[in-house]
């Protein structure tokens, strides 16, 4: 779980699929929004350093699932 306010920088490594999950406040990521109730795919391509800005300097959560394999290709989402 993420607690925070203001701005919140992390680094994911790129063999890493993180799955966001919004659960109390709004955050936006890039031009993207999460509030509660949606989910944010971050993987491949997708840039390593993560910038989450919350809205209104409110209080927010956030889960964060962080997803990798042990051996092999780096894991991969289909929509």
């Amino acid at each position: 779980m993420i607690d925070a306010v203001g701005t919140m920088c992390f680094d994911r490594p790129q063999q890493e699929m993180w799955i966001l999950v919004g659960i109390t406040g709004l955050v936006f990521e890039g031009g993207r929004r999460i509030g509660p109730g949606d989910a944010l795919i971050l993987e491949g391509d997708d840039p390593s350093l993560i910038e989450l800005v919350s809205a209104d300097l409110a209080n927010v959560r956030i889960a964060r699932f962080r997803l990798r394999r042990k051996v092999g290709a780096d894991l991969r989402w289909v929509p």
